[in-house]
């Protein structure tokens, strides 16, 4: 689920690694690290635009078997060293990390209203019960859900 504020921001982003990409195919460049059965079985794969990554590493690496460069995604110590740099100009009172934002994510969707059901899924969470975790750092019991009564009341004052 990607929220509607970053489309436009995305959308530029994602043209500017197309047009990257082909340079990079142009240089002789342009392998995308991939899964090592794939990367046997489909030889040309690693070069094609969807296996490229939306945050490719700013660096290159030798893949000594296929004896060609290749790029792979940021890693989480980059994100988080970028994340770190921005700490100090927004005074974040925690460490920002994919496991936190993926945390707030799953608890900002509950204060919402969102059944856990619905974040559950979004989650990827196989059982409920994992899901049910992000329940506890909650600040409205009952996870913000108002009676039926109470909507009711408010249809009936206007």
């Amino acid at each position: 689920m990607l929220p509607e504020a970053i489309r436009e921001e995305l959308l530029n982003w994602i043209n500017r690694l197309k047009a990257f990409h082909q340079q990079e195919l142009q240089r002789g460049k342009g392998n995308a690290t991939l899964p090592y059965a794939m990367a046997r079985k489909y030889p040309n794969l690693s070069k094609s635009l969807q296996w490229q990554y939306v945050f490719p590493a700013g660096k290159l690496v030798w893949d000594e078997e296929a004896k060609l460069w290749r790029r792979h995604h940021i890693l989480m110590t980059r994100f988080n060293e970028l994340s770190a740099q921005r700490d100090g100009s927004h005074k974040l009172k925690k460490p920002v990390s994919c496991h936190v934002l993926r945390h707030s994510f799953a608890t900002h969707l509950l204060e919402q209203g969102c059944d856990i059901r619905t974040v559950q899924q979004l989650m990827g969470h196989k059982h409920v019960e994992t899901t049910m975790i992000y329940t506890h750092v909650l600040k409205k019991p009952g996870l913000g859900v108002k009676s039926p009564l109470d909507n009711q009341r408010h249809e009936n004052d206007g």
